[in-house]
């Protein structure tokens, strides 16, 4: 009889370091989006999403241009009140951007959608978690992250990775 050993995430992405600088990247952006939300009306807060942080550029994401527009005005007020706080005083700059599949992503998690009509991964993202994978003994886990990296914009079946399904 095969002898299954459990691990825990957190077990996993202790000897991961790329997974453990992701997990510490997405704290930091959970805690910022947190922050932002607090400084923000309710209702436009629920169209802006922290979207990245990188090299004291603040990158936010609204679901329309019509949010975006209302960012454009309030970016110098918010970004003043997060150099404010001592733990993002290091913020240069917030650049803001549309992206309409946020607008959907939000839908979607209120209403059941199509198989076909889910949210994709960028491929950047596929790469990143193929990366991962490719480190990982752990067979199931391995292959749960080559099913996730699938779900990619632009996935080609003809990829280099192969998951047993």
């Amino acid at each position: 009889m095969e002898h299954q050993t459990q691990h825990s995430l957190s077990d996993i992405i202790k000897h991961l370091p790329l997974l453990q600088n992701y997990a510490h990247k997405l704290l930091i952006l959970e805690k910022l989006e947190c922050v932002i939300k607090k400084h923000l009306d309710p209702e436009f807060a629920k169209h802006c999403r922290v979207a990245n942080l990188q090299n004291g550029i603040l990158i936010l994401t609204t679901t329309s241009v019509v949010w975006n527009h209302k960012l454009r005005f309030q970016k110098v007020d918010l970004l003043r009140k997060l150099r404010s706080e001592k733990k993002w005083c290091f913020i240069k700059s917030i650049k803001n951007i549309v992206q309409v599949s946020l607008l959907y992503s939000l839908k979607s998690t209120s209403q059941k959608t199509n198989k076909n009509d889910s949210f994709r991964l960028s491929t950047e993202s596929s790469e990143c978690i193929i990366k991962c994978a490719d480190q990982i003994a752990h067979l199931n886990l391995s292959q749960a992250l080559y099913r996730l990296a699938r779900h990619t914009r632009f996935y080609n079946k003809s990829s280099s990775f192969v998951v047993d399904d």
